[in-house]
């Protein structure tokens, strides 16, 4: 589970917290990341924000071309946004804007079921 943010956006803030509670209660089932979309000179607002939140999961800055919408993650430019991956490291869902957690676990149960069904 990838969730796209900025330190700065008050619902990312919260889907931080959200994602934090997903790693909490279903780790080592499901990994977590966080994917800031911020320019590199922040790096030392999101480091500080990592401390202060003492997050326990990866933390990583995402590069330019992500940032602009491009690469992998394409036209991926809101925040927050929630990307689940399969196991193979395909995307599976994708949810733009702000997401409760109820509606974040129901989405990892969702691509879990899928990739249980016989294809």
């Amino acid at each position: 589970v990838l969730l796209f943010m900025t330190t700065y956006d008050v619902p990312s803030q919260a889907e931080v917290l959200f994602l934090t509670r997903l790693h909490k209660e279903h780790t080592p089932r499901i990994n977590v990341a966080l994917i800031v979309l911020e320019p590199p000179e922040s790096r030392d607002i999101v480091k500080e924000f990592v401390r202060a939140l003492k997050l326990e999961y990866p933390v990583g800055m995402a590069d330019a071309a992500t940032i602009r919408g491009n690469g992998p993650f394409a036209k991926l430019q809101h925040v927050p946004s929630i990307v689940i991956l399969d196991k193979g490291g395909r995307e599976r869902f994708r949810h733009l804007g702000p997401m409760l957690y109820p509606a974040m676990q129901a989405a990892v149960r969702g691509v879990e079921k899928d990739a249980e069904s016989p294809k």
